[in-house]
């Protein structure tokens, strides 16, 4: 092999190693571990949405941070409100910037301050992430991240590398999120109450068969009771009729 292509070859494989995603957990705190362990942080609150048509999902992002805050008694110093793409990672970011210039006074009054998010994505995404292929940030990106917040704390609701385990995930405690800040406990909701069918078939079983005796159609009979042809003929095969 020439020198040429040995060189190339190792560049290669710095390129591709300096792709790879980068373990989150190295670089964010996860908020409940944290705050046990610093029971008098002084907290920033950081939300970010990347269009103002995600507006809307601000206020889930806080309902789900005053819920688990409310757990502890830190104090809440101030909220910061971005719609800005977490893919750009540089001045631009005013309120981040906001929130860290925050952060850094009351460090210089000698107290302990952290920003608190509700996900690593909402700090910082690949510059090529797009749902469908989930790209998360490398060590470069992270780095970028520690430069431009002068490497203050920087803590997330969710496990800091959660969005490794792919779109499924997070996705996941998004949801959860959401339902939490609406009360609700997800799933499909019921349609009717349980024992619905049974009370239905008492009510029209009767009618269903008198009609059918009358010679009226199955079509008739769903017209007059609602009660569906197949529906309708699986009640007479049981009766016997």
């Amino acid at each position: 092999m020439s020198r040429r292509s040995l060189g190339l070859g190792i560049r290669v494989r710095a390129w591709i190693a300096s792709e790879q995603p980068a373990n989150a957990n190295d670089y964010l705190f996860q908020l409940e571990p944290y705050l046990q362990n610093h029971p008098n942080a002084h907290i920033i609150i950081y939300l970010r949405e990347s269009t103002p048509a995600q507006k809307w999902n601000l206020q889930n992002q806080i309902k789900s941070l005053q819920k688990e805050l409310a757990k502890y008694n830190n104090p809440i110093v101030a909220y910061y409100t971005e719609i800005f793409s977490g893919k750009s990672i540089n001045g631009l970011r005013t309120d981040l910037l906001a929130a860290v210039d925050k952060t850094q006074e009351l460090i210089e009054q000698g107290k302990e301050a952290i920003i608190v998010a509700v996900s690593t994505d909402r700090f910082l995404r690949h510059l090529e992430w797009m749902p469908q292929y989930n790209r998360q940030p490398t060590a470069k990106d992270f780095q970028k991240l520690q430069v431009l917040t002068r490497n203050v704390p920087l803590c997330t609701l969710i496990k800091p590398n959660e969005q490794q385990n792919g779109v499924g995930g997070i996705t996941s405690c998004y949801t959860k999120m959401g339902q939490d800040a609406k009360n609700k406990k997800g799933g499909r909701p019921r349609k009717n109450n349980q024992g619905y069918k049974k009370e239905r078939r008492h009510k029209y079983l009767i009618s269903v068969i008198e009609l059918r005796k009358a010679g009226n159609s199955w079509r008739r009979i769903e017209n007059i009771t609602g009660v569906k042809k197949s529906t309708a003929v699986d009640w007479c095969k049981k009766v016997k009729f």
